[in-house]
């Protein structure tokens, strides 16, 4: 058997502090957009920079779950995080994670703009789960459905938009508000995404 001297258990002691700092090292989010935009291990460095903003960007995608599925949100938001390293400035002193936020939030809308399942717009869409909330929350308030002169006075809309709106809810396009949804372990439902803004 081989006796180790202690210049070998030196050796060890050097490399094993320089692998732990290497791994306690934190690179911040705006030092790998930095690396990137400079072509420095671009691949490496975005897969990093996703790991750590993964949580943001899932936080985000739950809001939107009763519209899209939620693994297609995250890959959305994957590509607003990548549209957001190429026009972040550094120089202007702004949080990465901030300026990512809304192109994020962007791209997740646009996709459910344009997913064929739905045919209407976001905001369409949303108002129409507003509308159903009202009448959900107002019925088991009074026992009776809201008149339509009562809902528009809580959505605030044109009576040529209400038209489109009930159109909407009827054509069966927008899923029932009890319907669980995906999360990251919480028992959400559509309802608890959209605020009916109704005073009972």
């Amino acid at each position: 058997m081989q006796q180790r001297t202690p210049h070998d258990s030196k050796v060890t002691s050097a490399f094993i502090l320089v692998f732990m700092e290497k791994e306690t090292m934190v690179i911040t989010n705006e030092q790998l957009v930095a690396r990137i935009q400079a072509g420095e291990e671009t691949a490496a460095n975005m897969l990093q920079l996703w790991q750590q903003t993964k949580a943001f960007i899932a936080m985000i995608a739950r809001k939107y779950t009763g519209y899209a599925e939620f693994d297609d949100l995250v890959q959305e938001g994957y590509l607003g995080l990548y549209e957001a390293v190429k026009h972040y400035d550094t120089a202007r002193g702004i949080p990465f994670i901030n300026y990512a936020s809304y192109w994020i939030t962007q791209r997740i809308r646009r996709y459910i703009e344009c997913n064929s399942t739905i045919r209407v717009s976001f905001e369409m869409y949303q108002l129409t789960v507003k509308y159903r909330r009202i009448v959900e929350e107002y019925t088991k308030e009074y026992g009776r459905e809201p008149s339509e002169r009562e809902i528009k006075k809580h959505l605030g809309v044109s009576d040529k938009r209400f038209a489109r709106i009930k159109e909407n809810a009827k054509r069966g396009q927008i899923r029932s508000l009890s319907e669980g949804i995906d999360g990251e372990g919480e028992n959400l439902t559509l309802a608890d995404t959209v605020a009916a803004d109704i005073n009972l």
